[in-house]
């Protein structure tokens, strides 16, 4: 990352399905961006929606939540260039650092992280 952040994976997204998670994180940063195009991201984020299992992306990210139509009628946040985009596929954009409707939580960038991570465990049942 632009930070010198390592993402370990266990393996490639190709075949997994949501029943065997709580949910699915889209990382943010410039090159997240190319996961818009990513046909198998778009699946993960349609199969958690579809079982309302939580859904997540800051920044660049948040894209893929509008490509993939999980953001129609939900508050969202996200990389200020996408909000054209997210209007477009019927999100309610806001300017706040973190936005949470339901099991959809957005951040607008990486500087919100306690407080998206908060919301990622509220989501979970970890936390209320």
């Amino acid at each position: 990352g632009e930070f010198q952040d390592e993402f370990q994976v266990d393996g490639p997204i190709a075949g997994e399905r949501m029943e065997n998670y709580s949910g699915v994180i889209f990382v943010g940063g410039r090159g997240s961006a190319q996961l818009q195009e990513n046909s198998e991201c778009l699946r993960l984020a349609r199969e958690a929606n579809e079982a309302g299992k939580l859904i997540a992306a800051w920044g660049y990210s948040v894209g893929v939540l509008a490509k993939a139509g999980v953001v129609r009628g939900k508050r969202v946040t996200g990389a200020a260039h996408l909000h054209g985009e997210l209007k477009a596929a019927g999100a309610k954009v806001t300017t706040q650092q973190v936005e949470r409707d339901r099991n959809l939580v957005t951040a607008i960038d990486d500087s919100a992280g306690f407080r998206f991570g908060k919301a990622l465990a509220q989501v979970v049942a970890i936390e209320d």
